[in-house]
């Protein structure tokens, strides 16, 4: 089973140096990072972006993996 995810680089650390070595599951890791740069305050146009990234990333699992189960 796949587990999908997206991050910006304001969370490539955390990626990093928590998630990616706590990740024991056997899951195929499908990790999609956006380059969209700001503090992601709550509807400015830096979050508006990050929304519609995640939004099309979502989508796109759809499409790829009709049939199929998956972890957003």
């Amino acid at each position: 089973m796949k587990l999908i995810s997206v991050y910006t680089p304001s969370h490539r650390e955390l990626k990093d140096r928590w998630f990616l070595p706590s990740f024991k599951d056997d899951y195929e890791l499908c990790l999609h990072e956006s380059n969209i740069e700001g503090d992601g305050t709550y509807m400015d146009s830096d979050w508006s972006r990050a929304v519609e990234f995640k939004s099309q990333t979502i989508i796109q699992a759809l499409k790829d993996n009709l049939g199929d189960c998956f972890i957003y």
